[in-house]
C-alpha cells in the first residue's frame, strides 16, 4: 500500500474515531443520568404516597361517619324491636298468669 494512501486512510479513520468519540457515553454521564432519573422516580413515588395517604384518611373519615350513623340506626331499631316484643309478649303472659 502506498504511503500516501495509508496516510489518507489513517486521517479518515482518525476523523471517524473523533466523531464517534464525542458521541460515546461515559460512566460519569450515565451515573449522572441515572441519579437524575432515580431522584425523579423517588419524588414521584413520594408524591403518590402522600396523595394515597390523604385519600385513605378521607375515606377512613367517611367510613367512620357512616358506621356511626348505622350504629345510631341499629340502636333505634333495637329499642323499637324491644317495644314490639314487649307489646306482643305482655298479653300472652297476662293470659298465662290469669
Amino acid at each position: 500500500m502506498p504511503s500516501e494512501q495509508a496516510e489518507a486512510q489513517a486521517e479518515v479513520l482518525i476523523e471517524a474515531f473523533n466523531v464517534n468519540l464525542e458521541e460515546l457515553v461515559t460512566k460519569d454521564y450515565l451515573s449522572a443520568s441515572f441519579a437524575d432519573e432515580r431522584a425523579y422516580v423517588e419524588k414521584r413515588f413520594a408524591e403518590q404516597q402522600s396523595y394515597m395517604d390523604k385519600r385513605f384518611a378521607e375515606q377512613q373519615g367517611y367510613m367512620d361517619k357512616r358506621f356511626a350513623e348505622q350504629d345510631a340506626n341499629f340502636k333505634l331499631l333495637f329499642w323499637m324491636l324491644g317495644i314490639v316484643i314487649a307489646f306482643t309478649v305482655m298479653p300472652f303472659a297476662e293470659r298465662l298468669i290469669s
